[in-house]
């Protein structure tokens, strides 16, 4: 009782009461000041003992004063007789309570983690496997000496006791996690930044890091325009080397940041488009035509091609109609006949233009165009006209080669919010080949469309 109340033995009643009373409300209030779950947990149990033993303590008092009054009672009368008069009282303690649990406050790297992941630590006393009590206490036996704690990702941490006079006590430790290495490469070489477990992790000058692996890490990359990439970092002894290609957001990707004209090229399959945009466009031989016929990505034209006018037609947009009108000494086909002046082309439907050589009597060139509308609105015959999408009509491969987009497309494609339904439209159009079966979403479909040259 003398040690709980930090008193020398021998204090008088009055003093033991006063200690008590003091102690007493210097818990109370330390209950009602502090958070810390394990530091409350302690003092209740401390307050628990104190008021127990002072009880006790106050029992044994009574049952003693009894004892002594009765015996004063019997020897007084008898010194009565003898003419003596003596009172003598004897004072005792309870006996001293034993150490039976510790709480384990736990930090890692001094950070205190919670009781979820204490549950996953292995706890061993004397040799024998423990468990975690609801109050994330540990018991342990009267006479233990040691305790081990185990981990998949941290260091064992291990310690030995001579002897603990208390009851109940906090055992602070602090666990020294164990580490991966890796390092970071990512294409293309743009700024990123790098969270860890959704906390932002600072940057290395080579970027390589050393993470601890006590709990399971999330990482994930971050950069302005590009779709985020996420990992899970596992536990290795050895460096680890981690590399990323970083695809562009539908909104910021090539087809829409390219300025036109500009031509694109899928890393896949190799297709080549050639994007212009306006409302009318002239084809032919020239370099300076809009749509150049031959020799646009540098190869020179075939002797074949000087049957190409160097201005042989072009197709232009007027409101809602689309007309191909015809500028060559040679003719164009549309569908099989040959056009004189202009001719209107119908939305929604594939049209076949030709150039024809009649000393040969075959085809110099024949293309497929498509031109895609809008969805008409009410009480409209016809949508607005977007795009057009010419292909060749080679007999192997039918592919896209040009896309020609009308202004108000091009406004779609300039408009941020209408950027990813701009590339929905043109998804289909773009090449007979794309959708490999590796792809998994359509931002890594866009984003494999790269740009070639610009300003060709």
């Amino acid at each position: 009782m003398y040690a709980l109340l930090d008193i020398e033995e021998g204090a008088s009643e009055e003093e033991l009461a006063n200690a008590y009373k003091g102690k007493r409300q210097r818990y109370l209030k330390e209950i009602k000041s502090t958070s810390a779950k394990p530091r409350i947990r302690l003092l209740k149990d401390k307050l628990e003992r104190l008021e127990s033993a002072y009880k006790a303590y106050t029992s044994q008092i009574s049952d003693s004063s009894m004892c002594v009054e009765r015996s004063i009672t019997a020897e007084t009368t008898k010194n009565a007789e003898s003419g003596v008069h003596k009172r003598k009282t004897k004072k005792s303690s309870p006996g001293s309570h034993r150490f039976n649990r510790i709480y384990p406050i736990i930090t890692v790297e001094g950070m205190l983690i919670s009781k979820e992941a204490k549950e996953t630590f292995s706890f061993w006393v004397n040799g024998r496997l423990t468990r975690l009590n609801e109050d994330e206490s540990i018991e342990v036996p009267k006479d233990f000496n040691q305790i081990r704690i185990e981990h998949p990702g941290i260091k064992v941490w291990e310690q030995s006791f001579k002897q603990l006079f208390t009851n109940a006590m906090p055992l602070p430790i602090n666990l020294i996690p164990l580490k991966s290495k890796f390092s970071l490469s990512v294409s293309p070489k743009v700024s990123f930044r790098l969270f860890v477990d959704g906390v932002e992790h600072p940057r290395t000058l080579n970027d390589m890091y050393e993470l601890a692996v006590f709990q399971p890490k999330s990482i994930s990359l971050q950069a302005e325009g590009y779709e985020d990439r996420n990992f899970h970092l596992e536990h290795s002894k050895d460096e680890q080397r981690i590399e990323f290609e970083l695809f562009p957001k539908p909104e910021y990707c090539d087809l829409v940041t390219g300025e036109t004209p500009f031509s694109v090229k899928h890393e896949e399959t190799k297709d080549e488009i050639y994007f212009v945009a306006g409302d009318d466009f002239i084809f032919g031989r020239a370099t300076d035509a809009k749509v150049p016929l031959c020799g646009r990505f540098g190869e020179g034209c075939d002797p074949e091609h000087l049957f190409i006018s160097r201005k042989h037609f072009s197709i232009r947009k007027e409101k809602k109609k689309v007309i191909l009108i015809d500028h060559s000494s040679n003719g164009t086909f549309l569908n099989g006949k040959k056009i004189i002046g202009e001719q209107e082309l119908t939305a929604g439907m594939v049209h076949e233009l030709g150039i024809f050589n009649p000393h040969k009597e075959k085809f110099v060139l024949r293309k497929s165009l498509f031109i895609e509308a809008s969805e008409p609105s009410s009480g409209n015959e016809y949508g607005e006209p977007l795009f057009v999408s010419l292909g060749d009509l080679a007999p192997v491969k039918k592919r896209t080669t040009e896309l020609l987009l009308f202004k108000v497309c091009s406004r779609m494609r300039d408009e941020p919010d209408l950027r990813v339904e701009f590339l929905k439209k043109i998804l289909p159009f773009l090449s007979s080949q794309t959708g490999s079966p590796s792809l998994s979403s359509f931002s890594d479909e866009v984003g494999l469309w790269k740009i070639n040259n610009l300003k060709v």
